[in-house]
């Protein structure tokens, strides 16, 4: 419904199958456990709300596809094979995603800017973004991840990047910092990328579209996406597109 919903593994009892679970637009909270496992749900799509997904139960195995939808949403992960999925196309459908503005510094904030992701396995999870919003003008992009320190290089056909080295901080404006500070000159204006960086405890994603003038990164060209509990390091296969 479009007020919200709550489910909870208990709900799938005397169900025998589902395939795919969609919300309604309100504001769920979504548990899964043996009941739902034993059903073979292997897609849940969550709606406009603030959605609560949580699949961490050990008794949760099945591989399984999340997309959860609008807004600054919460996702627990757990033991299975699990894919969080990023359907935006643009900076600004990215901000609606993740209920941040669009051109501006937003830190992240549990529940109110940014999704949070806890649970996610590098080397087995993985997250899955548009290739429409990750785009080269130049040339073509490609899937492998570019793992750079301090002032490294942003190439043109780059989709996936990964900060190594360990910022001050998880605010934006560290981060816009340290990507500013990449030579970025092969990337043309309305170019973009996947950016993972963080903070010795955490991981966060942001998308840079160029906006601004060439080879200068500020707020007009980032966005806020997530955060990754608890990672600071990803590896190549970690980030695909479809």
């Amino acid at each position: 419904t479009d007020t919200g919903a709550t489910i909870v593994d208990a709900d799938f009892r005397g169900i025998t199958s589902v395939a795919t679970l969609n919300t309604g637009n309100g504001t769920n909270a979504i548990t899964l456990a043996s009941g739902a496992d034993a059903t073979g749900i292997a897609t849940l799509t969550g709606g406009t709300g603030k959605d609560t997904i949580n699949i961490s139960s050990v008794d949760f195995d099945n591989t399984i596809t999340i997309t959860a939808g609008a807004n600054a949403d919460t996702v627990t992960l757990g033991a299975q094979t699990a894919t969080v999925k990023f359907t935006s196309t643009s900076a600004a459908a990215f901000a609606t995603e993740s209920a941040v503005t669009a051109g501006t510094d937003n830190d992240f904030n549990a529940g109110i800017k940014g999704d949070k992701i806890s649970g996610f396995t590098s080397g087995t999870d993985k997250l899955k973004f548009a290739a429409a919003a990750i785009t080269s003008a130049i040339g073509t992009e490609v899937d492998t991840l570019k793992s750079i320190g301090a002032g490294g290089t942003i190439a043109n056909t780059d989709r996936f990047v990964e900060l190594t080295a360990t910022q001050t901080n998880a605010q934006m404006g560290t981060i816009i910092t340290a990507i500013n500070a990449l030579t970025t000159t092969a990337v043309a204006i309305a170019d973009s990328c996947i950016i993972f960086a963080h903070d010795g405890n955490d991981g966060y994603l942001y998308l840079l579209e160029q906006d601004s003038a060439a080879d200068t990164v500020t707020e007009d060209d980032v966005t806020l996406i997530a955060q990754l509990t608890g990672v600071t390091d990803i590896a190549n296969g970690d980030l695909v597109s479809f």
